[in-house]
């Protein structure tokens, strides 16, 4: 596993504490890892001046804005969303980001590891998502994973629609989408979960994030009772459609 995070909620721990810890088991791992550098991804450039002066004010040198840990040749660099620019051998620390930001991040890049620090931010769907290690309690999160008629539902919709390199449905995919929508809440009780759905579509699918966003804006849609346009269904065939799953 190459995922991890830090809930600095849990034992009301410190963030720059779970910070520099994670700084720590990056060094300590990065000779079996292939880790070339560590990138701190900051929300915007006020945060990575917030971490600069943490980094320097506890033993961290700073060298043409790379920063190193006494006794170690680690190169560590600070980083906004905006600014941050990739390379594969990169071990990142998402400091402070929520688990859209994240997924962004994520969805054209790979990485050697990955820590997420959090306190009141939201990154459940993230973690959730992968499964991710949470360091301070030493436990795994639960992997959101949805019923077995939806799993069957979405590889549906992966081998019959365009997924790859594409961030919106081609319109006739789009009618066949809500059509299985359409199915899974007339039959699916409870009502289908979109986190689940989504992290099934990322993880397992091999989805972009724009098109698991739109099945979840339509799933949403459908729970909620709001009409979504197309993808009209009989009840006929709404109950062949599912019997299939």
């Amino acid at each position: 596993m190459k995922k991890f995070f830090y809930d600095a909620t849990k034992k009301n721990a410190d963030i720059y504490w779970c910070l520099n810890n994670a700084i720590k088991c990056i060094i300590a791992t990065k000779t079996s890892s292939s880790i070339g550098r560590i990138v701190i991804i900051s929300p915007v450039k006020s945060t990575c001046a917030l971490v600069s002066d943490y980094l320097l004010s506890h033993g961290y040198g700073n060298t043409h804005g790379a920063y190193q840990l006494l006794g170690d040749t680690t190169n560590i660099v600070l980083e906004s969303q905006r600014t941050y620019y990739n390379f594969r051998t990169d071990a990142v620390i998402y400091f402070l980001l929520d688990s859209k930001e994240i997924f962004s991040i994520e969805e054209n890049h790979s990485f050697a590891v990955e820590f997420a620090i959090t306190d009141n931010n939201n990154i459940s769907l993230w973690y959730g998502t992968w499964g991710a290690h949470e360091m301070i309690s030493n436990t795994t999160a639960q992997l959101l994973m949805p019923p077995s008629k939806v799993q069957s539902a979405c590889d549906q919709i992966t081998g019959a629609c365009n997924i790859t390199h594409t961030i919106t449905f081609h319109p006739s995919d789009e009618e066949l989408v809500k059509r299985i929508l359409r199915t899974l809440v007339k039959f699916e009780n409870p009502p289908v979960k979109t986190e689940e759905i989504f992290a099934y579509t990322i993880r397992e699918c091999g989805w972009t994030l724009g098109l698991s966003n739109k099945l979840v804006q339509w799933l949403e849609n459908l729970n909620t009772g709001k009409a979504i346009k197309g993808g009209k269904i009989t009840a006929t065939k709404m109950k062949e459609m599912y019997a299939k799953w």
